[in-house]
């Protein structure tokens, strides 16, 4: 029962964990056998392509975009900020009140613009990843712009949104 709890209260927390990758068989198999998976596109039946998917998932990352109140509050709550805070509530106590509510205005702002700042680097990051803005509804659209690869499947060079590479796909990295 305790690693039921362990489990289900972590389990929305993002986690990282390594992946079992085909990279233990003989040398003679990768150079001489390995001909890439045998279909060259998803709609068709696939012996390989398939299960691949199953197991590694499509080569896509998601990052969410967390409210800007979300990151104000973890800014609020940092260690430094409380003891400023503890500060300005000692001041307060003297005769320094109208420096410490100045203070605490500034203190206010300054966190607000730290906040606001990592949330639009999310925002950034997650636009550069994703490829497209959060203008863009449409998920097609932001597709549009992902970049084609030269890919080996099915014992021929092919041309792949690069959202659509999975394991065992050798990639051409020349510039054509």
């Amino acid at each position: 029962d305790s690693n039921a709890v362990v489990s289900s209260a972590s389990f929305w927390k993002p986690h990282f964990h390594r992946l079992h990758f085909p990279i233990d068989f003989p040398l003679n198999f990768y150079a001489n056998e390995w001909h890439g998976h045998d279909s060259l596109n998803f709609t068709g039946n696939s012996n390989t392509l398939y299960p691949t998917m199953r197991v590694y998932g499509t080569n896509s990352t998601i990052i969410p975009l967390p409210p800007f109140l979300s990151l104000l509050i973890q800014q609020l709550l940092q260690p430094l900020f409380l003891f400023q805070l503890f500060c300005v509530a000692l001041w307060s106590l003297d005769e320094y009140w109208i420096y410490a509510v100045f203070t605490l205005i500034s203190l206010f702002m300054f966190e607000c613009t730290v906040a606001y700042n990592r949330w639009k680097g999310v925002k950034r990051l997650r636009e550069e990843v994703e490829g497209g803005s959060d203008e863009e509804s449409n998920e097609e659209d932001r597709r549009k712009e992902a970049q084609v690869v030269e890919c080996y499947r099915g014992d021929e060079w092919i041309f792949v949104p690069s959202h659509q590479l999975i394991v065992g796909d050798i990639v051409s990295v020349i510039s054509p």
